[in-house]
């Protein structure tokens, strides 16, 4: 996931701000992965991608995601392999 990041002055100096967020609500996770809130929900409960809770609100760090994703790339792809 590549983001494009902006400048920003601070005094003298120039940061760059990321404007990628560190973690997601269960909506937003969904509409990365291309599913429905149902499913991460599910993926949730079910310990295949973990979460935490600020408050009453869920929320899902985009690294888990990714490394969620590449599991299941992998997982995947031994499947291909042992299935030919």
């Amino acid at each position: 996931m590549t983001a494009k990041t902006t400048p920003i002055d601070v005094g003298d100096r120039q940061h760059t701000a990321d404007p990628t967020p560190l973690a997601v609500n269960v909506e937003r996770a969904a509409q990365l992965v291309g599913v429905n809130r149902t499913t991460v929900h599910r993926l949730v409960v079910s310990g295949e991608l973990t979460s935490f809770r600020i408050g009453r609100a869920r929320r899902i760090r985009v690294a888990d995601i990714e490394a969620w994703m590449e599991r299941r790339v992998q997982a995947d792809s031994v499947a291909l392999r042992k299935s030919s």
